[in-house]
Parts: structure tokens; sequence; C-alpha cells
């Protein structure tokens, strides 16, 4: 009988591209800690510059994960039309992507590992 196995590794690749600044970078998932983070910021509204900071730093470390390969000065020069396009696609890209993975069946494979 074959043993159960879910590589999680194979989840965890490059979902697609965005250029930033001239420069073409792979996307990945968003992690669960994101996604929230992600939907956190979409239902606030930021009442005071210390928030305002609070949330822009939580979209850049929701960019960070999202486009690992892009260092930090190329998301602090974008403008603010720019980072909300770029967290917009971030959400898109991830409700496509949850909408997949809820179709996939667990994978079934022979296993290496002890028994």
């Amino acid at each position: 009988m074959p043993v159960r196995f879910l590589d999680l590794d194979e989840l965890n690749k490059p979902v697609g591209e965005v250029s930033v600044g001239g420069k073409t970078y792979p996307i990945y998932p968003l992690s669960v800690q994101a996604l929230i983070n992600l939907s956190v910021l979409s239902e606030k509204n930021a009442d005071s510059a210390e928030q305002m900071k609070a949330q822009m730093e939580t979209a850049l470390d929701i960019l960070r994960e999202f486009i690992p390969d892009c260092g930090p000065a190329v998301f602090q020069q974008l403008n603010l039309t720019q980072m909300q396009k770029l967290l917009a696609f971030a959400r898109d890209v991830a409700e496509d992507g949850l909408a997949k993975n809820s179709e996939s069946p667990v994978a079934t494979s022979p296993s290496t590992f002890p028994r």
C-alpha cells in the first residue's frame, strides 16, 4: 500500500513575475501570516501618522515576502499607486492559489521514509 506524501516545498515555487524598476522578479505564494496581514491592512484606516507608518511597514513586509528577490530600496521607491496595485496583485494571486489548491487532491506516492 503506498504511503501518502505531501511535498509542501513543491507548493512554494514562483507563481508568476512582476516588473519593478525595469527588472523582472519571480513572485511567490504568500504565507498564512502575510494573508492575515493583507486582510487586516485592507480593513483598517489610518487615523494617525503612526498608524499610517505601521500600515506601510506591514505592506512592505507583505511585498518582501511576495517578491523576495526584490530589495527593500526598490519597494521604498514605489509611489502609492504602484504599491496599491502590487498589493492588489498579491491578493489576486493569493486568492487564485487558494482556489486552485482547494481543488487539488493530496498526492499519493511511494515514500522512502522508514516505517
